[in-house]
């Protein structure tokens, strides 16, 4: 029996492109299996990962900026081919001891202005760099790690833009580029994600695993925000407890049923705990002593206050309850005096 092709009826033959479709499913395959990969190696390294939107900027999760970090085993359950990879920057990411994640993000519109802010940031910042290159190919973003205790107050603050404008091929018109700062409250495409506008994968130029600089201090100088004139300086306020204000418990409440309703403000204030501001479901502060404008000490979210610094009476970087830290305020972290003296609040006292 003859086995030329040319003999066979023609509904057997492989399409014309089958090869070019099977080699782009290998590509898709190798694609996703590097994606979950990279968030496993970033998570194992302190960073802050979550799945977007395939070939979006978009994360899959609607209240992303507040959510709980995922772990490696959550982030292999969860992924679904084609996702790309999101990192949530600020304190979130800690890419090392003590420090948060702040982004310099060269976005460039105008393919024809490409070199321009890249003369302009190298006035400013001349040293290592921890790059990432865009999917479109002319943008970076640099990482670097920031003290804690020192990240921006804003979640994103323009360094510097073109004064000309640029028509997008979706018809927005834009800055031809824009050099902004990000930081808490912000998250990025990371590699090796497919950029949603040229298909492109996001590229590392130093792989994850290698030091990743401080961040400058003269550009933090420059995105500082300023004090009010008006405002004065914050200073301790000793007043009574918050709990000793006219609220009425009944001598069978516990502990817990007397912090029904206490709110954070009326906790910290008195100590010298200054708000600055809701970013979603998170409230930010400053301590005592501090200026909003160089950065947050602190956040709570529901009833749990995370601090970032060292310089207060409260060990950084972990969660206490609103009770915990109205004993650690009031009554130097003794406990048992601190529920002693809540259960001594009777009706009318």
């Amino acid at each position: 029996m003859q086995n030329d092709v040319k003999n066979l009826p023609e509904s057997t033959l492989p399409p014309a492109d089958v090869h070019h479709d099977l080699r782009q499913d290998h590509a898709l395959r190798d694609q996703a299996a590097d994606v979950l990969s990279t968030a496993i190696q970033l998570c194992a390294l302190g960073f802050a990962v979550h799945w977007n939107q395939p070939r979006s900027k978009a994360p899959i999760a609607a209240k992303w900026s507040a959510a709980d970090v995922l772990t490696t085993a959550e982030l292999t359950a969860s992924y679904r081919p084609g996702y790309n990879l999101g990192v949530r920057l600020g304190h979130w990411s800690k890419p090392s001891p003590g420090c948060g994640l702040v982004v310099i993000d060269i976005d460039i519109k105008d393919p024809d202005a490409r070199c321009e802010p890249y003369e302009i940031i190298h006035r400013w910042y001349d040293d290592e760099i921890f790059q990432v290159i865009s999917g479109s190919g002319i943008g970076q973003h640099w990482y670097f790690a920031c003290p804690l205790d020192d990240l921006p107050v804003l979640a994103n603050a323009v360094l510097a833009k073109s004064d000309r404008l640029f028509t997008t091929p979706q018809g927005k018109t834009v800055p031809a580029w824009t050099i902004e700062i990000l930081s808490g409250g912000k998250q990025l495409v990371a590699p090796p994600s497919i950029h949603p506008d040229t298909h492109q994968a996001y590229q590392w130029v130093n792989k994850p695993g290698q030091p990743i600089p401080p961040m400058p201090k003269n550009i933090l100088s420059a995105i500082s925000v300023p004090d009010t004139p008006s405002e004065p300086e914050p200073t301790p306020i000793r007043t009574a407890s918050p709990l000793q204000s006219p609220t009425y418990y009944r001598s069978h409440d516990s502990v817990a049923d007397r912090f029904r309703g206490v709110t954070w403000p009326a906790i910290l204030e008195p100590h010298g705990w200054r708000f600055v501001r809701h970013q979603g479901e998170t409230d930010q502060w400053v301590r005592p002593g501090k200026k909003p404008r160089d950065g947050i000490s602190a956040t709570t979210r529901g009833d749990v206050f995370y601090p970032f610094t060292s310089s207060t009476l409260f060990e950084p970087e972990r969660g206490y309850s609103k009770f915990q830290a109205y004993a650690i305020l009031e009554h130097g972290g003794d406990m048992s005096q601190a529920a002693k003296h809540l259960l001594s609040v009777k009706k009318g006292k």
